[in-house]
């Protein structure tokens, strides 16, 4: 159940987006974040969070792109966080800069209707960040991205693999 007003602006017909950081590996937490404006009552916006598949969810009106499936050129989903106080620079600056720790992205629809199950499961891993004072860029690539992989320079000869070039494997 969802605990909380979820702002419709920034959902597109109900659909919601929460986001999940895992810096564990690190040694420190998971942060949780749902993509609605803090526009809650008082000062501290961590008064007023929301609650949703058995974890605490902080609201932050968070921007994604990117998220186009297949297609020539794969396109690399980026999100931006905003960072006022600079909390997130440095968490995942003393973090290694979080390069290859999980994040999850979940879409439900209305989850005002109790309805508990996302409705899609992304799972990504954080290849890179940026900061520019007021927002953190994350830019997030599959477990198969390629883009920076090293392979081993080996080179294949008949000494080592005697079929090769032969057609004995045909």
């Amino acid at each position: 159940m969802l605990n909380g007003k979820i702002n419709d602006t920034t959902s597109y017909f109900g659909l919601v987006e929460f986001l999940s950081i895992d810096l564990t590996r690190f040694g420190d937490q998971v942060y949780r974040f749902v993509n609605t404006p803090a526009d809650v009552p008082g000062e501290n916006p961590d008064d007023k969070l929301v609650t949703w598949g058995g974890y605490t969810w902080k609201p932050l009106p968070f921007e994604s792109s990117g998220w186009k499936r297949g297609g020539d050129k794969p396109e690399r989903p980026k999100l931006n966080l905003p960072d006022y106080q600079g909390l997130m620079y440095v968490t995942l600056k003393n973090n290694r800069y979080g390069v290859g720790a999980p994040v999850n992205r979940y879409q439900v629809m209305d989850p005002t209707l109790g309805l508990a199950a996302p409705y899609t499961v992304e799972s990504y891993q954080l290849a890179s960040f940026s900061a520019t004072g007021l927002e953190v860029s994350l830019e997030l690539a599959t477990a198969m991205d390629l883009t920076n992989a090293q392979f081993l320079g080996f080179k294949m000869t008949r000494k080592f693999y005697p079929g090769l070039g032969s057609n004995l494997l045909r």
